[in-house]
């Protein structure tokens, strides 16, 4: 489950079924102190391994394969799909892991949907959405930024109009994510959006 080999197997895992198994990944990401990086490294590395569809309820089934489906229509290529869809899946696990798996249903129908709605909010329900889902404040002034692009009432071409729908469910679906996975006082991801502020100030 975990990796091929007896000496990537930790000992409490040996002999345990799967559901064992998971049940003590949970308990072990829960109760140790890990950083995000170490966190997620952990899951994408090992618990994607065992396959969504064991892991995940059917919402988020179906988020996952909305998403996908952006992804594939970017033209990137499979590697670049299937790297962004093992960060995806360690972020759903985790969410779980953390916040429980009621959590993680509703935010992957508030995903679902937001996929299926396919249009452009109006600066006034995008405002509606940033007040009932805040973040960190260098987060908004990053996201801020993206605000001219995404609500430009110039006339664009049906191509550009996809885009922008595009972007704007992911851009929700993170913020959604991210306020209900660390609310807006999270202390590290301020710093991990201010270090990100900085990047795309200095371009």
């Amino acid at each position: 489950m975990i990796a091929e080999g007896e000496n990537f197997i930790p000992k409490e895992m040996k002999g345990k079924s799967r559901d064992q198994q998971r049940k003590w990944m949970e308990k072990t990401l829960l109760g140790a102190n890990k950083s995000d990086e170490d966190c997620l490294l952990f899951l994408t590395g090992r618990i994607t391994k065992v396959g969504p569809d064991k892991m995940m309820p059917l919402v988020c089934l179906q988020h996952r394969a909305l998403f996908k489906e952006k992804l594939d229509a970017k033209g990137r290529g499979d590697g670049y799909t299937n790297i962004q869809m093992e960060h995806e899946d360690a972020m759903l696990y985790r969410l779980k892991a953390i916040k429980g798996e009621k959590v993680l249903k509703n935010f992957c129908s508030y995903a679902v949907s937001t996929w299926q709605a396919n249009k452009l909010l109006t600066l006034d329900d995008y405002r509606k959405l940033q007040s009932a889902y805040p973040l960190p404040q260098p987060c908004e002034n990053n996201l801020a930024k993206l605000e001219p692009k995404l609500f430009d009432t110039q006339a664009a071409s049906d191509n550009d109009k996809k885009k922008k729908i595009d972007m704007m469910s992911e851009m929700l679906i993170k913020r959604v994510y991210n306020n209900t996975l660390f609310g807006k006082d999270s202390e590290a991801m301020a710093k991990k959006c201010q270090k990100v502020g900085e990047l795309i100030n200095a371009r």
